[in-house]
């Protein structure tokens, strides 16, 4: 199977919005889609499943975010954590997450009650990093994955593990242990690779509308 650096990733989703003419939103709401599939069968025998999604400021963020409201749509009770207040989002990020705020969906900014319904969740997803982390993880990030790991009883990540470098596999000084993670379109080379193969638990490829000719003209 076919797998790809982050750089590769970032050409591949960039030639899809301009020359197939899928938006990067799209593309978004399209991730946010296959995750949300992946989180309704994994609640399917829980009676009023709970759901948080701790959310970073970037594009994994930003599917966070829409995978909020996709939940709230089909009557999943759902909390976003983001503890990085003052952070500077990117710009689809900042779409959803007022989206998601417009729709009514609890936003968690406190450390004490994120421990608590992280605690309470049946599943926890994992959207603070994308493919693109390149220094260690520190400060409060560095405390967000602890947390996760610590008290999730289940985690999904979006696309890879937060904090495991999806070119060498190398965990950039911690990084979340998940028991699922949902990858679009190819798999990072990252996760193919120990040690950072060990936090992926497991892996499920989702098609987001990129185009097999895309990803060939890659090569």
């Amino acid at each position: 199977m076919k797998a790809v650096t982050a750089e590769q990733m970032r050409k591949i989703d960039s030639a899809t919005s301009s020359e197939i003419g899928i938006p990067s939103i799209v593309l978004m709401e399209n991730a946010a889609r296959e995750v949300c599939k992946v989180c309704l069968e994994e609640l399917k025998d829980i009676e009023e499943p709970k759901v948080v999604i701790f959310a970073g400021k970037g594009n994994n963020g930003g599917d966070g975010f829409a995978l909020a409201r996709q939940l709230k749509d089909r009557g999943i009770d759902c909390k976003i954590v983001f503890l990085f207040e003052g952070s500077k989002f990117s710009t689809d990020a900042e779409i959803n997450y007022n989206i998601a705020l417009k729709c009514g969906i609890k936003i968690i900014t406190g450390f004490t009650e994120a421990v608590i319904e992280s605690g309470r969740a049946d599943i926890v997803v994992d959207a603070v990093f994308g493919t693109g982390i390149s220094r260690n993880v520190e400060g409060i990030y560095a405390e967000v994955i602890e947390m996760i790991n610590t008290y999730a009883k289940k985690v999904i990540s979006i696309d890879i593990p937060s904090g495991v470098n999806s070119d060498d596999g190398r965990i950039m000084g911690t990084a979340v242990e998940a028991d699922i993670t949902v990858t679009f379109a190819l798999p990072k080379i990252g996760m193919l690779l120990y040690p950072g193969a060990s936090c992926c638990g497991d892996i499920r490829i989702a098609n987001i509308s990129i185009q097999p000719s895309t990803i060939a003209e890659m090569n």
